[in-house]
């Protein structure tokens, strides 16, 4: 027997238990795209009906702990206190705003020493995301969205600018049920005009959501085509437009129409607008023709409908 070896009292070895937790199978990725950082501390398991795990991440480290109380009130009472002698040297010397002031830092500082971590995952049945606060072991809150809850995603990003200055993005993820209820929503903020956020950006979450989800409508999509000849993709209202092979129809307000593959002559998507025109389109200052128009946003599982154009139509984005 190895000497070195832990033991107890009546000889038997001391096993030492590992943190529970969860470790990502090879098959799976960032939400990002790139591999998993063996640093993550995935300090909760995914939700079995979640199924096959695609891609995960998680806000905690290996190895960090949460900060004892009496730290994190040392800390407080730390930059309270710089924060009333700095009033103090500037001559400020009001008793009521120095208090204040020391009541608003020290809170900033408790509410960024928290320990509040977030595990998520997209697997290829939903999405989960698990919080933990105060420590690892303790997961307040779960949150679980199966795809079969849902009919449609519709999705939209918007870049903000203050006085011609870009100041970030916001963008939308929202899943609702035949009858139009939203049923999950994933919205946020992020900076990156020209290029794609940080990895550890919460919009990468968001955005593999949607791919994942759109490999799932597949299996729908090819029954309704083999049923209907074409796939429905609504717009708002009542609005919708349907691609089949080689063919897409158009009912959009009181215009119904068909265009075949050899009747288009462009399809484009310019400032979250998709416009199909066909090679007859008649365009004025007054009026046009042949020319179908509709907003990104408010179509039903755009991704899906990029993917239709490709494979029964043969136009490709990106």
């Amino acid at each position: 027997m190895d000497p070195t070896s832990p033991m107890t009292e009546d000889g038997l070895d001391t096993l030492i238990p590992e943190a529970k937790g969860w470790t990502p199978p090879q098959s799976a990725v960032h939400h990002s795209g790139i591999p998993v950082d063996p640093t993550h501390d995935f300090f909760a398991p995914p939700p079995e009906e979640i199924g096959e795990v695609v891609s995960a991440s998680s806000t905690l480290k290996k190895g960090k702990k949460p900060m004892a109380v009496g730290s994190r009130l040392l800390l407080c009472g730390f930059v309270a206190s710089l924060g009333v002698l700095g009033l103090y040297l500037t001559d400020f010397n009001i008793p009521i705003l120095e208090i204040l002031l020391s009541l608003v830092l020290a809170g900033l500082v408790w509410y960024f020493t928290r320990f509040r971590h977030e595990c998520s995952y997209v697997g290829k049945q939903g999405l989960a995301r698990l919080f933990c606060a105060g420590n690892r072991e303790n997961i307040r809150k779960t949150q679980v969205f199966l795809f079969g809850e849902a009919s449609d995603l519709r999705t939209a990003q918007t870049r903000q600018y203050y006085n011609g200055v870009y100041t970030g993005t916001t963008y939308n993820y929202a899943w609702s049920d035949p009858n139009g209820r939203k049923r999950y929503v994933l919205n946020g903020t992020y900076k990156g005009e020209n290029k794609p956020p940080k990895p550890n950006s919460p919009f990468h979450f968001a955005e593999a959501a949607q791919i994942v989800w759109s490999d799932y409508l597949l299996a729908r999509a090819i029954d309704e085509l083999n049923e209907r000849g074409a796939i429905r993709f609504g717009l708002s209202g009542a609005d919708y437009v349907a691609v089949g092979p080689g063919f897409i129809d158009f009912h959009i307000g009181s215009k119904e129409a068909r265009c075949s593959k050899e009747e288009i002559a462009a399809i484009t998507i310019n400032a979250g607008t998709f416009e199909i025109r066909r090679t007859d389109a008649k365009v004025g200052w007054f009026s046009k023709s042949g020319v179908f128009q509709f907003n990104y946003g408010q179509m039903a599982n755009a991704r899906l409908f990029l993917m239709a154009l490709d494979k029964l139509l043969g136009y490709r984005f990106g």
